[in-house]
């Protein structure tokens, strides 16, 4: 899953605390209303078939309401984007149409080949979330400057998924059998080289388990999540929080095969951790 890869975000969160701790902490009451609004920024992983590149951009913004002293209702949007490069080579291609001339008949790969896996994923979430703010529990009515929480709700998702299938410049499809496999190390290097980008191919898509709104599929799932959140002045507040994206969609980095083309048995899952900075009002 690469969680070590969310590591300088937590570096920069634990940097900050430390520091607005010693400017704010002594309050105990500060001044927040029961509506906040937030903004979030940090980085995302795409579990899938294909392994994931750092880093992946995503963006949010939440609107929140207390519903009592331990649990608030949250509606959260967020962007993001990502990409893909797999440095081992595979033949579980032949059901790709992004690959096997459905998409293109003029530009594919032969089923004997093998290929290496790439995609880009552009991606956008609303969730409707509930916020359970844990130490509340515990702590007296009043001494409310901090939250650990956890989250759970559900989420509509939207999506495209691109696959760079063929080089632009040559209008031909890679030279795969030019990578040389007895340097593994330098695999990727020479990958990059080969590749130009340009992701102009769309990907394999789940006409079952998906909905389309034009060039994007639409699902629907769950999302679970958590994190700490402390108030630095009467109305501002950081936060560092993760989610758990959970769909039934196998084909958001473009790939659901595997290397002797059997379906693969486990579904996509998207890993995010952001900052978060809230207004409360």
């Amino acid at each position: 899953m690469r969680f070590y890869a969310l590591l300088p975000v937590f570096l920069l969160f634990l940097v900050c605390t430390q520091s607005l701790y010693g400017q704010y902490y002594g309050v105990k009451e500060p001044r927040q209303g029961n509506w906040a609004l937030g903004l979030s920024a940090g980085t995302a992983i795409l579990r899938g078939d294909v392994p994931a590149d750092l880093p992946a951009p995503e963006a949010g913004l939440f609107l929140q309401k207390s519903v009592s002293r331990a649990l608030d209702f949250r509606v959260s949007f967020h962007l993001g984007s990502t990409t893909g490069l797999d440095i081992s080579p595979t033949s579980g291609f032949r059901f790709n149409s992004a690959l096997n001339g459905e998409a293109d008949s003029m530009r594919f790969y032969d089923s004997t080949a093998q290929v290496f896996l790439n995609y880009q994923m552009k991606y956008g979430d609303l969730d409707f979330l509930f916020k359970l703010n844990v130490n509340r529990f515990f702590a007296s009515e009043g001494a409310e400057n901090w939250d650990l929480f956890v989250l759970a709700g559900m989420a509509v998702q939207f999506y495209q998924t691109h696959i760079n299938a063929w080089d632009e410049s040559t209008n031909n499809i890679y030279p795969y059998n030019n990578i040389n496999l007895s340097e593994p190390d330098n695999v990727k290097t020479q990958l990059r080289e080969m590749l130009d980008n340009s992701y102009e191919t769309p990907g394999q898509q789940d006409l079952v388990s998906s909905s389309r709104f034009g060039n994007y599929f639409l699902n629907t799932g769950f999302v679970l999540g958590g994190g700490i959140r402390f108030a630095v002045s009467d109305h501002l507040s950081l936060g560092l929080q993760g989610r758990y994206l959970i769909v039934g969609d196998d084909l958001l980095d473009g790939q659901q095969w595997a290397p002797d083309n059997q379906q693969s048995t486990d579904n996509d899952r998207l890993v995010s951790g952001s900052l978060t900075f809230d207004y409360s009002f």
